[in-house]
């Protein structure tokens, strides 16, 4: 994800990819906006996430760990 995405501020190696959060339309176009779809997504401090879900549109999460 963050292959040969390096600067100054963000070395090689600086990033770490937690939690994945993914998710799978019914049709190429979306049947959400994808601000609708990260509306929804909340991130605590001590990096647990939780989402509540629309219809039809339930991410997977992926431990990235």
């Amino acid at each position: 994800m963050f292959e040969n995405d390096a600067s100054f501020a963000r070395p090689d190696g600086g990033m770490e990819v937690l939690k994945v959060y993914w998710w799978k339309h019914t049709c190429a176009a979306g049947q959400y906006s994808s601000a609708k779809a990260h509306h929804p997504l909340h991130i605590e401090e001590n990096d647990t996430g939780f989402t509540e879900n629309l219809e039809g549109l339930v991410p997977e999460v992926i431990d990235g760990r």
